[in-house]
């Protein structure tokens, strides 16, 4: 049961085409330098998937660990090893912050909760997670990073297994200039939420989906987020910007 736990975590983000020279970080397309970034924002089922970590897997205080570990052949009682010992700093106040309050989506309203993360309704799974400050949004890319690094060692049994993957990644939320480099070099804005389609439905070419002022993303810049449609953006301030339009994406930044 716990090593199913593990596995579910750490291949909730990433499945790769191993064919590849190196795998490109999943759901990320190239923009430029050591930069790929999301394709859409962070979805609901995403989010709620970090949440069900961070109760039964995960803590930051486990990072250090996790990144000390072998590149390939893990063993699956380090882990544990690993979560085991920082359990203690486990703690209600971390699992607290990171929830999100009900949010109401035209029509639907839901509640991201961690007794509810694989319930949540089918037709909002797919569509970006709102409601979400910069807090939450760093926390997750932290998160992702753990997770996406275990996935390629856990799925590498030889160096040239591991060979396929990057070593050194980090991901974060978007500098102003990334985010223009995605919006110029091929965009699509959506003018509703998707509801009803599948994640099987995204396209998968490089492409850059916004939602037409429906999602205003968190940037890198605290306190920054940006808003756009299908022609041009804008820079927005966080406090003038209502709860439930703030979503986010993340950049992966290769370092190899």
């Amino acid at each position: 049961m716990r090593l199913s736990i593990i596995i579910f975590f750490i291949s909730a983000l990433s499945f790769i085409d191993c064919n590849a020279q190196k795998a490109i970080p999943e759901g990320t397309f190239y923009i430029k330098d050591n930069i790929y970034i999301d394709k859409e924002p962070i979805s609901n089922i995403a989010y709620a998937t970090f949440l069900a970590s961070i109760e039964q897997f995960w803590a930051p205080q486990m990072s250090d660990s996790l990144r000390k570990l072998p590149l390939f052949g893990i063993e699956t009682k380090k882990l544990f090893a690993i979560r085991d010992s920082t359990w203690r700093w486990k703690n209600k106040n971390l699992i607290d912050k990171m929830q999100i309050n009900k949010i109401y989506y035209k029509g639907v309203d839901t509640n991201i909760s961690l007794r509810k993360y694989l319930g949540v309704q089918k037709k909002i799974r797919n569509i970006p997670v709102a409601g979400i400050n910069y807090e939450q949004a760093k926390m997750y890319c932290k998160w992702r990073t753990d997770m996406v690094l275990l996935y390629y060692s856990s799925k590498s049994h030889t160096f040239a297994d591991r060979n396929k993957f990057f070593t050194k990644i980090n991901y974060r939320l978007p500098k102003i200039d990334e985010w223009e480099s995605a919006f110029q070099k091929n965009s699509y804005c959506r003018n509703k939420m998707p509801f009803y389609w599948e994640a099987s439905d995204s396209p998968a070419y490089d492409i850059f989906i916004m939602y037409n002022k429906l999602i205003s993303e968190l940037l890198l810049e605290e306190g920054s987020l940006i808003q756009a449609d299908s022609k041009s953006y804008k820079i927005r301030k966080d406090e003038e910007v209502p709860k439930n339009e703030k979503g986010f994406r993340c950049v992966c930044e290769v370092n190899d």
